[in-house]
């Protein structure tokens, strides 16, 4: 095959070449690679910019309560939630944290 008509039949019809296949190929996967990257870094970076926004989103501050009244006993406390939760079927309530350390 002469230079002439490999350059013609390039011309016409590319899709025959193996080398355009191979081409063809190499470009998607590099280019489907390239582009997952630069959308890793897309994301990552509107991330970092908007960090304190999607943190007062997802990570609300507790609510602060005015105290009322003294402070309940033991026995008061869990009065108070065998009354509320008696439909859960409690069996006991749970230590308190200074029971826990002793």
């Amino acid at each position: 095959m002469s230079l002439a008509t490999s350059w013609r039949r390039w011309v016409r019809q590319p899709q025959s070449f193996r080398l355009r296949r191979a081409l063809f190929q190499v470009h998607l996967w590099s280019g489907l690679a390239i582009g997952l990257y630069v959308v890793v870094i897309s994301l990552s970076g509107s991330i970092l910019v908007y960090r304190s926004e999607l943190r007062q989103t997802f990570e609300p501050q507790p609510r602060l309560v005015a105290v009322a009244g003294a402070r309940m006993t033991e026995a008061q406390l869990t009065e108070v939630a065998s009354a509320t939760a008696s439909g859960f079927g409690m069996s006991s309530p749970p230590p308190f944290p200074e029971k826990l350390f002793t």
